[in-house]
């Protein structure tokens, strides 16, 4: 006696249901060829039937299989139409996803921007370590490349240091000394404005959120 095989195996490959359809059709024309042919009291077996009136078996026949033909065909055209909705739902679907995952990756680039360059102002005092004689702006470049193109500004809109005024600023760390007329808080939260290796402007505050901007050469 064979051992019975685990439960749900039988259920690993399921048979395809739309091979059905074409048979179930046509059983169901064949059904209701034979009921017409009840209700108008005709027979082909006991010769009731009047070949003139209502066409000789060979005509019946070649049409049962022409409805039955159409019927296969209405069927495939609704299943290809079924399919075609769910291809089209899944690339859409895909296509979202795509976008997510590209608006996630220029997030992360766009942080990593942020990281990578920043500006605070630094105090230098006299030989006595009490008074402050100027102030100079530090900026860190943590790129490969050369920052060709920037410019500082203070909350009010203030350009304390550009790329104009001041030259490239180079990987690494370097200063800037500032105009003697300038008194900033070293706390005050600065606005770097630069153009990336991309070729696009981007705008970062001092608390880290940086953005896509508009470069204009007029504020430089």
């Amino acid at each position: 006696m064979r051992e019975s095989e685990p439960a749900g195996h039988a259920d690993e490959h399921p048979p395809s249901r739309g091979g059905l359809y074409p048979v179930i059709v046509g059983l169901t024309l064949v059904v209701v060829f034979l009921l017409l042919l009840d209700l108008w009291d005709l027979s082909l077996f006991r010769g009731q039937f009047d070949p003139e009136r209502f066409g000789t078996v060979g005509d019946w026949f070649v049409g049962l299989l022409t409805a039955v033909a159409l019927g296969v065909a209405v069927l495939a055209y609704i299943h290809q139409r079924s399919m075609d909705r769910e291809a089209e739902a899944k690339e859409q679907a895909d296509a979202v996803l795509r976008k997510k995952a590209e608006d996630a990756e220029a997030k992360a680039e766009r942080r990593r921007r942020a990281q990578a360059l920043y500006t605070w102002v630094v105090d230098e005092y006299d030989h006595t370590g009490k008074r402050v004689v100027a102030q100079s702006l530090a900026f860190h470049n943590a790129t490969r490349l050369p920052v060709y193109r920037y410019r500082v500004l203070r909350a009010l809109g203030e350009v304390i240091a550009s790329s104009d005024a001041h030259g490239p600023r180079l990987p690494g760390e370097s200063a800037i000394r500032l105009n003697p007329g300038h008194s900033i808080p070293i706390m005050e939260v600065l606005r770097l404005e630069f153009i990336g290796d991309d070729g696009n402007a981007y705008a970062r505050t001092g608390d880290g959120d940086i953005s896509a901007i508009t470069w204009n050469e007029a504020q430089a």
